[in-house]
Order: structure tokens, then C-alpha cells, then sequence
């Protein structure tokens, strides 16, 4: 019995020490690996994967990332992050951007979402934006 707890001792202190390391490795690799969004939505169109939610980073606005297996995300068109749309810009909202959706409509893309504890919509011609109004009410 005692050879029993001394071998399951041994193996959950190695496991630990594996299990820190890897976690520590998969944050440090790419700072693509962990994608924070909260009310994450995903939008396909042609083979490839648009992602987008709502982040702590980008408090006034929704970022975009791009992906064609789901796997490996990449910021969209190139290496900046891109805001599809920001606070200010055209749009409706001073506060509280959350929940975005995106869809399309012929030729149009729309973006739902919530600012001001109000529902929102905004097009655009591209997928990445800018996403605006005709009128802001």
C-alpha cells in the first residue's frame, strides 16, 4: 500500500510539472493562441472563418480575426488589429459595445449589436468594415 501512494505521489507531482510547463509554452508561442471574446459569433463566407465578440481590449468598438480551419486565427489584413467598427465612427453608442452579430444580405454586410443598452445596425461593403449608419438616432 505504501509503494501504491509513494507511485501515485510521484506521478501527479510529474503530470503537475508537465501540465505548467505546456500551459505556459501554449501562452507565450503566439498571442493568437488564446482569443478572449465573450459573445463570440462566427461568420462564413467563401471557405473562410470571420470571428468576432466582445473584448476588454477594445472597449468602444469590435475587432475581427480570420481563420480557414478554425484553428489558427490571424488578425485581418495583416498584422494590425483591425476594429470593424469604433465608437465615433458613424455608429450609434457611447458606451457598453457587446454582442456583436454579422450577416449578409445581396451584396451588403450588416453587424448587429448592443451599445448604450440599445440594439444597433450597421453595413458595410467588406466584411472588415467599417460598419456605419445612415442615420444615428
Amino acid at each position: 500500500m505504501k509503494t501504491l501512494i509513494q507511485f501515485l505521489l510521484a506521478t501527479f507531482t510529474i503530470l503537475a510539472c508537465v501540465c505548467c510547463k505546456t500551459a505556459k509554452e501554449e501562452k507565450t508561442d503566439d498571442k493568437l493562441n488564446e482569443i478572449t471574446f465573450a459573445d463570440p459569433t462566427i461568420f462564413v463566407e467563401n471557405g473562410k472563418y470571420y470571428l468576432t465578440g466582445t473584448r476588454n481590449r477594445e472597449p468602444n468598438g469590435f475587432a475581427i480575426f480570420e481563420s480557414t480551419d478554425l484553428k489558427e486565427w490571424k488578425t485581418a489584413n495583416g498584422d494590425t488589429l483591425q476594429l470593424i467598427l469604433r465608437k465615433g465612427d458613424s455608429a450609434y453608442g457611447e458606451r457598453g459595445f457587446w454582442a456583436p452579430q454579422l450577416f449578409k444580405e445581396g451584396n451588403r454586410y450588416y453587424l448587429t449589436y448592443t451599445a448604450n443598452e440599445h440594439t444597433a445596425l450597421a453595413s458595410s461593403n467588406s466584411v472588415y468594415g467599417p460598419f456605419r449608419q445612415d442615420s444615428i438616432r
